[in-house]
């Protein structure tokens, strides 16, 4: 893996010089300046260099610009050098680290942490990465107390990547099922199917080729299975040691957003300086990780107790050992420009890193038809399954539509309804309930269609209101043997152009995606899903029986649909 620096190296600057922590200054003390240079090689020619009076008089009077510019009133920063967001004090504490690390590694139970085997097999380090992928996956987004029992029951399923790479769509979710985000649970499976059917059964052996060879394996996942598995020197920056190390640099700066990658390449840098020094990459990468797990929390860390705090700039910052200036003789092309202002007058060590106001989640909302066919024995419920990719991928749920904002509780309650019966029914009944003696030649009656009430269901990005109708459908002269109702196919080969981001993809955007397909030309049997079947063979659509419907590949918010119309019967 090369060198993250270069991440660093030549570019034009468009970020403003921190003046002070309510000042971002501006670029005209730099406008005739090489403004190529690199954060930490800059070197002026002597004819740039002007005295240290002239120099601070420069910069006191673009800080009084500034602020007049942006009004802003923020707690001051004093000007730093970029050399504070070093991981060179650090760097003399490894050792320090890896011992604490193996007082308290087997403290949290957790059966894929092994010790490095440089003895290992072939076939055995393959097993090895299945498990910490599996792991690694498992962990984004979910707490370690949480993913251990379903890590034990997927691997007594798919106890080999081989045995996953031939499971199916609904074999995997299945196993997943309740542990959200089940767009990963898609990753891991289409993982499997390229090792197993283009790599030979191998994984690759180190971070840059797993995370270009393997589908959705990111920078992390492949930097923290190369280094566990292959003892490989990769950095493993996942949330926990992003503020770990905002802190033990003392960065204060955006880790989101447009203004976020060179603080992140300075982050992964550190990273890099640190586990490339050792021969347990591995052990060294899970110590970071459980350190700022355990330890280095958002709140309420216990830096007492931390192996790093003497070489911690915010801790040392907070006790007054240390102080955050910079010497006249301080090039302006050294300083730092990633910093952005305090929010207030705290010194404390959890001011890093810097917090970023979250994205409100959108509203949405939809109607929810639970619909039942009642026979003189059965009740059969219908099932609709979800795209491929995107937003609760493969999984089954009860026929639900969209609604616009501006959708009135008129449409919620009646046009909702006709128009799922119209859109899965061969032969729909009329949305509202048929007279005794009405003299319709459909056999199928509508008998009721009920307001079970609305249920908001949260994912992280979106609040979703569901408006849900329970609908009861019946013909009298049907019999245990008699053919269900007819069902239609969805006329779209729905999810095969849907985004693999759950974070981006809801049902607002589906609706385009769903109307990009319709308008073209696609071969269905030629469109194969990932379990390399094709599109004709999924079945999209069903009858399942009442006491079956738990069973299926459900959602928790299907669930909760369902449980909130049994209290209707």
């Amino acid at each position: 893996m090369g060198n993250p620096s270069t991440a660093l190296g030549k570019r034009k600057s468009t970020r403003p010089i921190i003046l002070s922590s309510d000042e971002e200054g501006t670029d005209k003390a730099r406008k005739n300046e090489d403004s190529n240079s690199t954060f930490k090689d800059a070197t002026p020619s002597k004819t740039h260099r002007v005295s240290s009076e002239k120099r601070f008089t420069k910069l006191a009077r673009l800080n009084s610009v500034n602020d007049a510019l942006t009004g802003r009133s923020k707690t001051p920063r004093p000007l730093h050098s970029i050399a504070l967001h070093s991981a060179a004090s650090v760097l003399l504490l490894r050792d320090d680290l890896l011992a604490w690390y193996d007082k308290v590694k087997s403290i949290r139970g957790m059966p894929w942490r092994k010790d490095y085997d440089s003895q290992l097999s072939g076939e055995a380090q393959t097993q090895r990465a299945y498990e910490v992928l599996v792991s690694e996956i498992m962990l984004q987004q979910t707490q370690i107390t949480t993913v251990i029992p379903y890590y034990n029951r997927w691997m007594d399923a798919f106890p080999t990547v081989k045995a996953l790479s031939k499971a199916t769509i609904e074999d995997v979710n299945q196993r997943w099922k309740g542990l959200g985000y089940y767009s990963r649970a898609a990753r891991l499976l289409a993982a499997s199917q390229k090792v197993v059917g283009e790599l030979d059964g191998r994984f690759p052996p180190t971070a840059a080729s797993m995370e270009k060879q393997l589908p959705g394996v990111g920078r992390y996942t492949a930097g923290a299975v190369c280094s566990i598995v292959f003892n490989e020197r990769s950095p493993a920056v996942d949330g926990n040691v992003q503020r770990l190390l905002s802190r033990l640099l003392a960065l204060h700066a955006p880790l989101k957003g447009s203004n976020a990658k060179a603080p992140l390449e300075t982050i992964w840098k550190a990273a890099y300086d640190l586990v490339t020094g050792t021969d347990r990459a591995g052990a060294f990468n899970q110590a970071l990780i459980e350190l700022g797990s355990t330890v280095c929390k958002p709140t309420n860390p216990t830096c007492g107790a931390c192996p790093l705090n003497q070489g911690c700039t915010a801790y040392q910052l907070s006790e007054g050992k240390i102080v955050e200036r910079t010497e006249k003789n301080t090039e302006i092309e050294e300083l730092c420009r990633m910093c952005e202002p305090f929010p207030d007058t705290s010194t404390a060590v959890t001011r890093y890193p810097m917090k970023i106001e979250k994205k409100k989640a959108r509203e949405e909302s939809c109607a929810v038809s639970v619909i039942e066919y009642r026979t003189n024995q059965d009740r059969w419920f219908l099932l609709v399954r979800r795209p491929e990719k995107g937003l609760l991928a493969g999984l089954f749920e009860f026929p639900t539509l969209e609604l616009d904002s501006s959708a009135k509780e008129s449409l919620v309650e009646s046009d909702a309804t006709a128009l799922l019966l119209a859109k899965f029914l061969a032969s729909p009944p009329p949305a509202k309930a048929a007279a005794p003696d009405s003299g319709s030649k459909n056999p199928v009656k509508l008998m009721g269609n009920t307001d079970a009430g609305s249920l908001l269901h949260i994912f992280s990005h979106i609040r979703m209101t569901y408006h849900i109708r329970w609908v009861v459908l019946s013909d009298s002269a049907a019999s245990s043997r008699s053919p269900l109702p007819a069902l239609l196919e969805p006329e779209e080969m729905v999810g095969v152009e849907d985004s693999d981001s759950e974070v981006e993809e809801g049902p607002s955007k589906r609706r385009k995606v769903d109307q990009k397909v319709k308008s073209r030309t696609i071969s269905k049997s030629s469109r194969k899903n990932r379990n390399g079947r094709s599109a004709e063979q999924t079945v999209r659509v069903k009858w399942v029986k009442e006491a079956d419907v738990e069973g299926e590949n459900i959602s928790t918010g299907a669930l909760r649909i369902w449980k909130q119309v049994q209290t209707k019967w």
